[in-house]
């Protein structure tokens, strides 16, 4: 045994390193050794603990302490450890609270397995900064990089592990200052980004220290040169600079980032000039100059902020867990519960149907070994699944697989049950039925023994996954579906035994009928059969999520550069793409990942996307979707995401997350599935015992044995009881949901429509209010010229657009691009000059040689012109249509670019006073399915509200359009003001949903009861919100809400089903109507693995849905 904490440990966690300079642990323990330093390391001895349950009272006692990190308990020594911020008197008076005694032990000491478990908690407090650290060979170079960063104000701890040559630094010293600590001591330093964080900061500031340590390192002095290559646009341009940088004379070493369009250059002084490494550059086609020092330092800053962000570990964490085993619905109400119950797990939810479980956990409190342990102690098998978008979806050939060995063992079945049934039932009333009525020897027949010699490899060969999953959940006290079936076939089985063998002791034949091996080989075969269609059937709700699945393409036709598209590409794992590198989509292949259009012209198949039929014509500029199908034409395509990050990874990761998002109505199923094989068991041994107290006061009627064709009342209470046993099936309510959510889910995927869980299906069914953002939302949020006019005779309105979309080329305002695009490209003939932009006002500019202004009405009053009146009516006549105008004045002649090189004014007004000359009325157009999606929601009774930041007056305008009550209209409102009318709706008992698409409506989305971001929308806007539509259509509002209708319909009846099969069916098995109704425990069996049929096949007629037609005069009518 090993001290607890050694003394350097306890006075600051400086106890690093051990045997040879290496940190003990890893980071780990490096994490305690932290919290070693940041608080109180305490060790009690406490007395009087006799058993398991003392330590677990004990550590409770203690973790319950405010400032408890970590506790551990060893009975052994009577010790407790204890790290955290907590006074030793709480501490102790918290062990006396359980009844024992403690005191502080002035000298600790504790096994080593107490470290080990410091070392887990040390988990919970990750290093804040991790560097790597170049040129460290020995102990002491660790232990001088140490010594510098502790020497730094802001630094708690610092821990420099040799092997993996990282430091690891708890506190909130900037990482630039950490990395010149290191440099200090002649090591080269680089910040080590956080998993999913942004690592541009960290290859800069890897640049500049690179550069540094190789000038410490080298006798002749090195130079840093950054350069600037704007026109740098994909990976492969970023390797040929690159390569063509590390070649020219002097140069050390060389780095692209693509990113910033920064390239860093580290070469001895008096060689590789900046006008040397630009012409090697630019002899490749590219622009680059000289960057500053601010550009430099922005891409830096930008990115380390970035970084850092990514560094902080989150609050919660999400995994999902692979589990196998799961027979029934108590089997994933067990495991829910064994999860539930671990300390630091927030949620837990199983999906039978997927056999995976998704735990949001707190890293600080419990970790993923603790969880696999958690289900493994209760008999099931566990681990974590892949990061991977596909990783996390039900694999289709799982299904295929589960579905295949069902059938195999029930084909396997039938050659012994056929003539298990032959010898029981034909040839007994053949002329052979008295051969094998004759005695093998006395008292078993060869009829009984062929019966015996069959029904054993049958119970240990096909019933034996049965016995097995009984035992595993028995041996941890828990019960399944198998541990009915099981013991039912084993009743059957053992009571025809012990019959048998009665018979053989007894030398009797009497009771040669009596034993019942069919009925336990017949009941196993039936099972095996229901299972088989059930796994069937279950992979038929998933054929969506295969679908999904089957878009991804494997390969990918890889081009080197942009710069070199005609180039013969080369084939490459679709998986290895990366953001920036440039592929080739030949006819009829699909798009590897989402990206821009280079090159080509073709119509892609975007129905995946969106469930339109009619391909969309894509060209340069285009974005496209990976996962959609290319038609007749070739095209270059621009990576903007990874295969793991693109949208077809997106919504798969939706649908796969959607089944363990539960609607309200399972949880009540689950309660009831956790008590209903005691249950079940309970009923068994009571219809045994009833039917057996029956038997033996003579109350079982001669008629009874006769109609069940058994010879022995008592062999009637085993027929009963078994029955029971076997019928009743909490399949049918651990599927019920599950199917449905998976199927629905499914099917509006294929409609573009991405619903995030069940429980979002139950609230979109229930929505009876809905708020629309107007811009972006209810109409196009594109805002596009509707009228050009002239107030000038001389000047035509045709020209005042040109002249106007030549100034407005310059500025990057929305209403800019509008009045460009309507000028169209030919209109752009000059470059304005002298141009300003007022924010909230206007532009002015000089524009072929005369002067124009184009703004608002202050931004004219501002320059001393207004309107006439006859103009102020004409514009206000536009704005109170919801229009917006963009009023543009003239100046005649105006001093041309070549005085303005001399210094002179262009502004002087020495050609001449502004005119008002003319107007552009700008609108954003009402979506053209607004109108009716309105009028649809208000005929089904839902409340319909539209907001907006717009004026009073163009929001009415829009309204009135879209058919929106005016008295539902909130107008010039902030996010905060749309989050308000969330609130006051919901007060009124509203169950209200919010559609917007902009990071504005972020608020307004996560308080809403279901938030719906339009897919073209903002990203932060799509991560709040619950549903995501992926096309631009509001029809798709309607959808939503109607799928989630009929897949809440499914549900009740599936659960009607599932609880009507038992309240049926138990009685029935028990002999309750008996002899008038039965249910023999062979077609026992059959019904209970056809209940969970019958349920899922309940839920796939989902998939025939149809969406309502929401015109006039429709019967608004769902197909399902």
């Amino acid at each position: 045994r090993e001290p607890l904490l050694s003394q350097s440990e306890s006075d600051g966690g400086e106890a690093g390193q051990a045997r040879g300079g290496q940190a003990i642990g890893g980071g780990a323990v490096g994490g305690q050794r932290a919290a070693a330093a940041a608080s109180s390391a305490l060790t009690l001895r406490v007395e009087g603990m006799t058993c398991g349950r003392c330590t677990a009272s004990v550590e409770k006692a203690l973790l319950a302490l405010p400032g408890v990190r970590s506790a551990k308990v060893d009975l052994e020594l009577g010790q407790a450890a204890v790290w955290g911020d907590v006074a030793a008197a709480d501490a102790v008076a918290a062990v006396e609270a359980t009844g024992r005694d403690a005191r502080v032990l002035s000298a600790p000491t504790a096994p080593s397995a107490l470290l080990s478990a410091g070392a887990t908690a040390g988990k919970e407090d990750p290093p804040d900064t991790t560097l790597h650290v170049e040129g460290m060979s020995c102990s002491k170079c660790t232990d001088s990089v140490r010594r510098a960063l502790l020497a730094l104000p802001g630094v708690d701890s610092a821990q420099v592990d040799l092997d993996s040559k990282e430091a690891r630094v708890w506190g909130n010293a900037s990482a630039d200052a950490l990395i010149e600590a290191c440099e200090s001591t002649g090591k080269l330093a680089t910040l080590v980004p956080a998993q999913g964080a942004a690592v541009e900061g960290a290859r800069i500031a890897e640049g500049k220290s690179r550069a540094k340590y190789l000038a410490q390192q080298q006798d002749s002095d090195l130079s840093c040169t950054w350069l600037k290559v704007p026109d740098m646009e994909c990976n492969g341009c970023a390797e040929k600079i690159e390569r063509v940088l590390q070649g020219v004379e002097g140069v050390a070493e060389a780095e692209v980032l693509l990113d910033s369009h920064l390239a860093y250059i580290s070469h001895a002084e008096g060689t590789s000039s900046e006008a040397e490494l630009i012409s090697a550059v630019r002899a490749l086609g590219y622009s680059p100059r000289v960057a500053s020092e601010e550009e430099v330092e922005a891409a830096s800053a930008s990115s380390r902020r970035s970084l850092n962000e990514g560094e902080a570990p989150p609050a919660s964490q999400m995994v999902v867990l692979q589990i196998n085993g799961m027979s029934c619905a108590a089997c994933a109400a067990k495991v829910e519960g064994s999860l539930r119950a671990l300390r630091g797990v927030n949620k837990a939810s199983i999906s039978l149907l997927a056999h995976s479980g998704r735990v949001e956990y707190e890293p600080r409190r419990v970790d993923v070994p603790a969880m696999v342990e958690a289900i493994h102690n209760i008999g099931y098998d566990a681990h974590p699944r892949g990061g991977t978008a596909d990783s996390n979806m039900l694999a289709p050939e799982v299904q295929s697989d589960e579905s295949l060995e069902w059938r195999d063992r029930f084909v396997g079945s039938l050659f012994i049950t056929v003539p298990m049934m032959l010898f029981s039932m034909v040839l007994p009333h053949t002329p052979l039925g008295a051969a094998l009525a004759q005695p093998l020897f006395p008292g078993i027949s060869w009829r009984v023994a062929a019966l015996w010699l069959l029904a054993t490899p049958m119970q240990v060969i096909f019933g034996g996954r049965f016995y097995l999953s009984a035992f595993a959940a028995l041996r941890h006290c828990v019960t399944n579906m198998d541990t009915l079936v099981a013991l039912g076939t084993s009743v059957a089985y053992g009571f025809s035994v012990l019959t048998v063998v009665v018979n053989i002791f007894s030398k009797e034949r009497d009771r040669d009928d009596q034993q019942c091996f069919e009925m336990a080989a017949m009941l196993i075969t039936f099972i095996l059969l229901g299972k088989f269609l059930e796994a069937s059937a279950k992979r038929k709700t998933t054929e969506a999520v295969s679908r999904l699945l089957s878009l991804q393409p494997q390969k990918a036709l890889l081009c080197s550069c942009i710069t070199e598209l005609d180039r013969e590409p080369r084939e490459v794992p679709a998986a290895t793409l990366v953001k920036g590198d440039v592929f080739k989509v030949l006819p009829g292949r699909q798009v590897v990942v989402d990206g821009v259009v280079l090159r080509g012209r073709s119509e892609v198949d975007e129905s995946m996307l969106s469930g339109e039929p009619l391909p969309v014509l894509k060209q340069e500029k285009d974005n496209v979707t990976g996962g959609t199908i290319n038609g007749n034409g070739v095209l270059w395509v621009l990576a903007t995401a990874k295969t793991t990050d693109g949208t077809l990874a997106h919504i798969m990761q939706v649908v796969s997350d959607a089944q363990h998002r539960k609607p309200q109505v399972q949880a009540f199923a689950d309660r009831i599935a956790r008590y209903f094989v005691p249950t079940a068991l309970l009923v068994s041994l009571l219809t045994f015992f009833g039917w057996s107290a029956r038997a033996a006061f003579g109350g079982v009627p001669q008629s009874y044995l006769d109609a069940s064709h058994v010879a022995s009342p008592y062999l009637l209470a085993v027929y009963f009881g078994c029955a029971t046993l076997v019928v009743a099936c909490p399949c049918a309510l651990g599927l019920a949901t599950p199917t449905a959510v998976m199927v629905s889910c499914g099917v509006s995927a294929q409609r573009g429509i991405l619903l995030k869980g069940g429980d979002v299906l139950e609230k979109s069914a229930k929505v009876s209010a809905v708020l629309f953002d107007k811009t972006g939302t209810l109409t196009t949020g594109r805002p596009a010229v509707q009228l050009t006019k002239s107030w000038r005779p001389s000047l035509k309105s045709s020209e005042l657009l040109r002249l106007a979309a030549c100034a407005e080329r310059a500025s990057d305002h929305p209403i800019a691009g509008a009045i460009v695009s309507a000028a169209g490209a030919d209109a752009l003939t000059v470059e304005p000059l002298n141009f300003t932009q007022t924010p909230g006002g206007g532009i002015d500019c000089c524009v072929e040689g005369a002067r124009l202004l184009l703004g608002n009405r202050a931004w004219m009053s501002e320059h001393g012109l207004r309107p006439s009146a006859a103009q102020e009516a004409e514009v206000a006549a536009h704005e109170a249509k919801g229009s917006t105008v963009v009023l543009a004045a003239m100046q005649k002649e105006c001093k041309d670019a070549r005085a303005s090189a001399h210094g002179m004014d262009a502004h002087d007004g020495s050609g001449g006073a502004l005119v008002l000359s003319g107007i552009i009325v700008l609108a954003d157009e009402l979506k053209p399915d607004a109108a009716e999606v309105v009028a649809y929601l208000r005929r089904r009774g839902t409340v319909v509200w539209m907001v907006s930041g717009d004026n009073q007056t163009t929001a009415n305008f829009v309204a009135k359009q879209a058919g929106v009550d005016p008295g539902c209209v909130a107008a010039g409102i902030t996010p905060v003001g749309k989050l308000d009318v969330v609130k006051r709706l919901k007060a009124e008992g509203h169950v209200v949903a919010f559609v917007g698409d902009g990071i504005n409506d972020a608020p307004a989305l996560a308080a809403a009861d279901v938030g719906m971001a339009m897919g073209s929308g903002m990203d932060v806007a799509i991560e709040t919100a619950d549903v995501v539509l992926m096309r631009p259509l509001l029809q798709d509002v309607v959808t939503c809400f109607d799928i989630a209708r009929v897949a809440m319909n499914r549900i009740r009846i599936n659960f009607v089903w599932a609880f009507g099969y038992n309240a049926i069916g138990v009685p029935l098995a028990a002999g309750v109507f008996y002899p008038e109704f039965d249910l023999p425990p062979m077609f026992a069996g059959a019904a209970m693995a056809l209940s969970s049929v019958s349920v899922v096949c309940s839920s796939l007629l989902i998939r025939t849905y149809k969406p309502p037609s929401i015109g006039h005069g429709s019967r608004n009518q769902t197909t399902c």
